[in-house]
């Protein structure tokens, strides 16, 4: 097994979602951020909330996150306008599900700001790294890749990938996902990552239609791997760390950490079991997934 150094968790927007009010007791004990003995040795865990762009009363969370002693990041940052509002509420870091130039070109003018673009597959890192040299980015302001989707079968899996971070674009242009069957239309647009989805988005008229077909990344572990290889290849990347997100969840997570993978994101920890268990107790359910999580990782890592 891979050896893991840390173990840093991020991602817990579907618990904000539904109870706003709760954001400060989330991580704010003690025990969210420790050691685990695994063996004779300690792996520090760290768990990092981060507040996704689409979380209803965005603002409102974000300031009562900011209250705490906690460190937090911005996920699902698509537009120029969402970098000027991040920096506007004290956010220090943030990731994207892809690699925008219009987000890198006013990450320029906020020079605090610390960004972990989104890569579904090896590939992309050439379009990166023009993009990140073209907006003139410095070492301090890309801080980490985020491998999106990380777990991502088959095309409808990528449209239910693409439909948690777009859902504002979606809604607000009326835009319709299909999956790719049979023939299409002569001027159908397919898409197969993230980035392409992005860009067909952005560029279509309302109620248009965008064909999902499947995807070239979402392997797992080994498209974190790849990304990783791959990534010492340029010096703006060269040893920034590589997260998954995109399908990952308590089955998988086991994989990835015996794998060395020790960043990942997910939002898919409040299972019923754990919300109806939290609530006959003292805890919240953002107390009792994390407990869940932590007992997750121990077990893999052992």
């Amino acid at each position: 097994m891979a050896a893991v150094a840390e173990v840093n968790v991020s991602g817990v927007g579907r618990f904000i979602n539904i109870r706003p009010n709760l954001v400060s007791s989330l991580i704010a004990r003690e025990n969210m951020n420790f050691s685990e003995t695994v063996g004779a040795e300690k792996v520090p865990l760290a768990f990092i909330p981060e507040i996704t762009r689409t979380t209803d009363r965005f603002d409102e969370v974000v300031r009562e996150a900011m209250k705490t002693r906690l460190t937090i990041a911005a996920g699902t940052i698509l537009k120029p306008r969402d970098v000027k509002e991040i920096d506007g509420l004290g956010i220090k870091s943030f990731v994207s599900p892809a690699h925008s130039v219009f987000v890198a070109g006013e990450l320029r003018k906020h020079q605090s700001l610390k960004w972990s673009p989104g890569v579904s597959h090896p590939d992309e890192l050439d379009e990166l790294v023009r993009i990140v040299r073209d907006s003139n980015l410095t070492r301090d302001q890309v801080v980490g890749l985020k491998a999106f989707p990380t777990f991502c079968s088959d095309a409808a899996a990528l449209k239910k990938a693409l439909e948690g971070p777009y859902r504002i674009i979606i809604d607000e242009l009326k835009l319709k996902l299909e999956l790719v069957t049979g023939d299409l239309p002569g001027n159908a647009v397919v898409v197969t990552t993230p980035l392409e989805f992005e860009v067909a988005a952005f560029e279509a008229p309302e109620e248009s239609t965008i064909y999902i077909g499947s995807p070239k990344g979402g392997r797992g572990l080994q498209t974190v791997l790849d990304i990783q290889a791959a990534s010492l290849d340029y010096p703006e990347f060269n040893g920034l760390p590589v997260a998954a997100f995109g399908g990952v969840n308590n089955d998988n997570i086991p994989e990835l950490l015996q794998g060395g993978v020790g960043n990942f994101g997910t939002s898919t920890l409040f299972t019923p079991d754990i919300v109806s268990a939290a609530a006959k107790s003292d805890y919240d359910p953002g107390t009792a997934a994390a407990f869940a999580l932590m007992k997750t990782i121990k077990r893999a890592l052992a």
